[in-house]
């Protein structure tokens, strides 16, 4: 992609990315067989974290290169929102540490940080002497809850704070802050813990501050629709810096679009569907064809070609099961059913749910429909399968959904 320099945000993380990206000229990897871990006993301790968290970085970027996804947004490049992302106001110099599992999933949210509020991108474990530098500057926070952690008013506050009017107080506050350095963790909870734990080892000293928990306990996180929240009252990484930003009263109400945005289109590419706003057909249908795509350059051959044995996949029924997997997840719970008809078995009503969103279940429905054999299916694929698979639509899968329900319903 060429470098917009009009955007100098973007253009500052893309090259990031893009320096990251030059491992894969180190050659592939394999998978952590023997080997490698025979490879890993010979390293010092200290270099081993540092190794493996590499070995992730790699298979993250060529998995992602091979289902042809962006290298900036990280979703399907049909489905890419880079020019979507405007480069916002922002008075904290914020950094992102990723923690090496977390790179380039395409629901991280560090992304956003760098991308629209001019974040800077590090990953843990392949940035060492960036960091190193990092965490041993004077004012240079970290934004973690701890005990000793404190907020923006307790780092502004002076001798003459509590005589200040609340305007004051806020003027003040947005030129302290713009002195001031904080790293955001960018991972899961267990993750940004063991990023914590492993900045503190390095530097005791270096300080924390915490969000305003009257302010954070009010704010609903709408990353819930992406990912399960370990605990109540967690936020994403690009919601803790909004939330940040807007104890310095920097308008929260962009950054509230452009992240609504990101979760809905996420969503959809997830679920087939968007928890708050309506995806425009157009976006639909390029989701829609890269996923398509990504299941007809993905799934080749099975695992039989292991052992020797030929057998090309049914790409048509793969399809089918696909789609009908998205349906499943948005149908409604069925009412008060005991007996599948389709699988012929019984299922208790609380388990009918995860049992209608099972392979099994849908892998029987498209079967009957494709006319294939039911149980173990053997021998190769029919003929034109491939070509025919092109052809399945959302569309068609929804409607086969709806009229299997209606059948288990006696309708």
């Amino acid at each position: 992609m060429v470098i917009n320099e009009g955007r100098p945000m973007q253009a500052k993380y893309h090259r990031t990315i893009d320096d990251i990206a030059k491992l894969l000229e180190e050659g592939t990897i394999s998978a952590e067989d023997d080997e490698w871990k025979e490879h890993m006993k010979t390293l010092p301790e200290e270099r081993r974290y540092q190794a493996s968290a590499v070995r992730r970085m790699k298979y993250a970027l060529m998995t992602g290169l091979k289902e042809s996804r962006c290298p900036y947004c990280w979703v399907l490049k049909e489905a890419c929102f880079c020019d979507e992302i405007p480069e916002m106001e922002t008075c904290i110099n914020f950094v992102v540490l990723y923690h090496a599992n977390e790179f380039f999933r395409s629901s991280s949210t560090g992304k956003l940080v760098c991308q629209a509020l001019g974040g800077r991108l590090l990953v843990y474990g392949h940035h060492e002497k960036e960091l190193e530098e990092l965490i041993t500057q004077p004012n240079t926070y970290i934004l973690f809850p701890d005990e000793t952690s404190v907020t923006l008013d307790k780092i502004c506050e002076d001798a003459e704070w509590h005589t200040l009017t609340p305007d004051a107080k806020m003027a003040k506050k947005r030129e302290r802050v713009k002195e001031i350095t904080v790293i955001v963790l960018d991972g899961t909870w267990s993750q940004a813990r063991s990023l914590f734990s492993f900045i503190k080892s390095a530097n005791p000293d270096i300080k924390r501050v915490r969000l305003d928990l009257e302010k954070a306990e009010i704010h609903e996180s709408m990353f819930q629709a992406l990912r399960k929240q370990s605990e109540a009252g967690r936020v994403s990484t690009f919601e803790a810096c909004m939330l940040l930003l807007d104890e310095v009263d920097v308008g929260r109400e962009a950054m509230e679009d452009l992240f609504r945005r990101m979760v809905s289109i996420l969503s959809f590419e997830k679920h087939r569907e968007s928890p708050f706003e309506e995806v425009s057909a157009e976006r639909a249908a390029a989701s829609n064809a890269g996923q398509l795509r990504r299941h007809l350059e993905c799934t080749g051959v099975t695992r039989l070609e292991k052992k020797g044995v030929k057998k090309t996949t049914d790409v048509e029924l793969e399809t089918w099961i696909s789609f009908l997997k998205d349906s499943a997840i948005r149908t409604l719970p069925v009412p008060v059913v005991r007996y599948c008809c389709h699988c012929e078995l019984y299922v208790t009503p609380s388990r009918m749910l995860e049992h209608v969103r099972g392979r099994m279940h849908v892998q029987t429905i498209a079967k009957a429909h494709l006319g294939r054999p039911p149980g173990r299916s053997r021998g190769n694929a029919p003929a034109g399968n491939r070509e025919r698979a092109k052809l399945v639509t959302q569309e068609m899968a929804d409607e086969l959904t709806k009229k299997s329900t209606n059948a288990m319903l006696g309708i």
